[in-house]
């Protein structure tokens, strides 16, 4: 057999030779660097496709940009390491495209760079706390963040004119979107931050006019784009995000239709934007409980199963105030504040005594609201809180009791888009208070009011039958089902009459009857039960629900919901036309709003029966309502 030199793989060579491959070994090393090949091609293939696409004259692909300055740095690096693996030509017009291309500039810390950009800016105590904050924002440790501070303490400075331009210098290839509450403003701040940023050393490329004020490219497929909070942005994205005052005064921090559309903005337009990992960052004067940065940190503790933002807030106070916190849900953070209670923010600005001049002359709600970041609803002209007297426990003489539910006809999908009026109920009771006499003589009587409970939310109709139903469970479990009237105001959403017969059918067995909504207006429907609470006559069981009632009810006509108020007005308008018969004898209740129902009760059954035949709790009828 003849031997094949090939194939016969060297075992042994003599000192200072070297080992030749076999033929295998030679196959495998070829296979592994085709492959290597293949890959380094098709990791550009796609960017490659675009830049052939242009240089053979296809249509721009981002309005009319020169393709070159659609490339990324990422782009551009990818491209340099598989140029020797292209063919000639190809390897030919890629350098001489990549040669158009800006160098990126260098990173470098934000106070270097405001250094360069505004070396007259002054930082303050609190600017060195946003700072830390905006660089988590820049390396991506931080994705959502709040910042409340008083009118003229420089937030847009610090923020919108030179935090966009770093984060535009820093990061070339990606896009900012400046938002504020109208397109002139907005441009203005994206034209100041444009300065700061060609300040610093960044450059221009890639939008054809760059003159526009609407926006600005790097040259290195990135830029800054302006837009008013509630118009379109159709179009753009951002990888950070940028609201500054989306509210420009107290007009429309007051105009309903004005903060809804805030809410539309940001759900169908504004949001949608995102780049991936996108940042989102307001800053703003809070002006109302609803507006925008309010009404999102309500959003988090909302539903079960929800995905919250996890914002961070910075809330900075004019004059410190220790006494009073900040609300936080429980799925964000607080940035810590050092200063003593009573501190300026900023005594270099404004002073402490400035400040309290400043609180004087324009009162306790914008001063709250504005300068303290912690909007309240303006206190209306209708309740006060201390008109009312808190009971740890229920009156032992109640005599009749009522809940009354205020319908809203919308379902959660619509609320959590618009936030309408919620669904509403009070639970409200009448006993007599025997009044002391000098003589020992007995029978005089002052007739008093007490509110047990309230209850809503907004929630789907099916969600808010079932509500009810629970309701008059537990109403019926703790005082006797026969004892408590249920009034139902109509639903006054479409196919109202239907669903409300439907919800009546729910409550078989129980006192519940349905009447259409009052034609009257509010103020005038809530003054009966106003006028008894101003003299005195109304208490209120301490319980969970205190904080959102009282809110709602000291601010009408002014806070965001009255749906509470007209709950009360229609349980006292049942309750003031109840006779009391003096012989009635008392009776003994006890009442736990989170107590538990013993057993379960089915729609239809005798309620009564369900609970032991306790349903006769008033001798003789006494305070049967409807």
């Amino acid at each position: 057999m003849i031997a094949n030199p090939e194939a016969d793989a060297v075992v042994s060579s003599p000192p200072g030779t070297s080992v030749v491959p076999d033929r295998a070994t030679r196959r495998r090393t070829r296979t592994e660097q085709a492959r290597a090949e293949a890959e380094a091609v098709a990791a550009t293939q796609t960017v490659m496709q675009g830049i052939l696409r242009a240089l053979q004259g296809a249509p721009r692909t981002h309005e009319g940009q020169p393709v070159s300055t659609m490339l990324t740095v990422a782009d551009v690096e990818t491209i340099g390491h598989a140029l020797p693996l292209l063919p000639h030509d190809i390897k030919c017009e890629l350098s001489a495209l990549l040669a158009h291309v800006p160098p990126a500039p260098p990173a470098i810390p934000f106070r270097e760079f405001v250094a360069k950009a505004k070396p007259d800016y002054r930082w303050y105590d609190y600017g060195d706390r946003i700072h830390d904050r905006l660089m988590d924002v820049a390396e991506g440790r931080l994705q959502r963040l709040m910042i409340f501070a008083p009118p003229r303490h420089g937030k847009s400075e610090l923020v919108s004119r030179l935090f966009s331009a770093y984060y535009q210098y820093r990061f070339p290839h990606r896009w900012v979107g400046l938002c504020s509450y109208g397109d002139d403003l907005a441009f203005t701040l994206a034209r100041a931050a444009r300065a700061n940023y060609l300040a610093a050393g960044g450059t221009l490329g890639g939008i054809r006019d760059e003159t526009v004020v609407k926006q600005f490219g790097t040259g290195h497929a990135g830029g800054m784009w302006a837009a008013g909070a509630g118009g379109p942005i159709t179009g753009k994205g951002f990888h950070l995000g940028i609201i500054d005052d989306p509210l420009k005064n107290s007009e429309q921090a007051k105009s309903p239709v004005i903060r809804t559309k805030h809410k539309d903005w940001w759900q169908g337009t504004f949001y949608t934007r995102r780049e991936p990992n996108a940042a989102i960052v307001i800053i703003m004067t809070p002006w109302h409980e609803d507006d925008l940065a309010n009404w999102l940190l309500r959003r988090e503790t909302v539903g079960e199963g929800s995905y919250p933002e996890r914002w961070h807030l910075i809330a900075l106070d004019a004059l410190r105030d220790t006494r009073e916190p900040f609300y936080v849900p429980a799925t964000c953070t607080l940035e810590p504040d050092p200063r003593p209670h009573g501190a300026a923010l900023c005594p270099e600005r404004q002073s402490r005594e400035e400040l309290l001049r400043t609180q004087q002359s324009v009162g306790s709600y914008y001063w709250s609201a504005m300068f303290q970041a912690r909007p309240k609803p303006q206190e209306g002209n209708k309740f006060k809180r201390q008109w009312f007297k808190p009971l740890k426990a229920v009156p032992a003489n109640l005599e009749a009791i009522v809940r009354y539910w205020d319908i809203a006809g919308t379902d959660k999908k619509d609320a959590a888009e618009h936030d309408p009026d919620f669904t509403r109920s009070v639970l409200m009771g009448k006993f007599r208070e025997q009044l002391a006499s000098d003589t020992g003589e007995t029978g005089n009587y002052l007739t008093r009011y007490v509110i047990l409970d309230g209850s809503g939310g907004q929630m789907s109709p099916l969600r808010r039958d079932d509500h009810i139903v629970v309701k008059a469970r537990e109403d019926g479990a703790q005082f006797g089902a026969l004892n408590v009237a249920i009034w139902l105001e109509r639903d006054p959403g479409g196919g109202g009459e239907e669903r409300t017969a439907a919800m009546l059918g729910k409550l078989s067995g129980f006192r519940a009857r349905a009447e259409p909504p009052l034609g009257a207006s509010k103020e005038l429907r809530a003054e009966p039960f106003q006028a008894q609470a101003e003299a005195g006559n109304v208490y209120y069981l301490e319980g969970d629900w205190n904080a959102e009632f009282f809110e709602e009810l000291c601010g009408f006509p002014y806070a965001a919901h009255d749906d509470y108020v007209d709950a009360c007005s229609g349980a006292f308008a049942k309750l003031a036309v109840t006779t009391l018969d003096a012989a009635a004898l008392p009776v003994v209740l006890t009442y736990q709003a989170s107590a538990p129902i013993a057993g379960t009760l089915d729609v239809g059954e005798d309620p009564t029966a369900a609970l032991g035949g306790q349903g006769a709790m008033f001798p003789g009828g006494v305070g049967l309502i409807g």
